[in-house]
């Protein structure tokens, strides 16, 4: 993360800006370390505009709740708390309610 404050190449900093943009904001998960498909979207800066973003980030999220509520019905009712953790674009939720 130290690397954007050191970086003077304009498109290195705009690839760690977006890096951790997509990895923590966008298309977040329950991990620490930035996600691949961050990486993957991040590889090539120039072609970052020609992606649907909005398509991107609802698949992700929908693929999180199902993954989420599948989680919840392995358990069982009663047979344990549900995980408070899920992974997702949760502030696409927040303002959309």
């Amino acid at each position: 993360m130290n690397k954007m404050g050191i970086c003077t190449d304009q498109n290195e900093r705009l690839k760690c800006f977006f890096l951790i943009l997509i990895s923590k904001f966008l298309l977040p998960s329950t991990s620490k370390d930035i996600n691949t498909e961050a990486v993957l979207y991040t590889r090539d800066i120039n072609k970052i505009h020609e992606f649907n973003w909005c398509d991107i980030i609802y698949e992700h999220l929908r693929d999180a709740i199902q993954e989420w509520q599948e989680k919840l019905l392995a358990k069982g009712v009663g047979k344990g708390k549900p995980s408070k953790t899920m992974s997702g674009c949760v502030i696409l939720l927040l303002v959309s309610i």
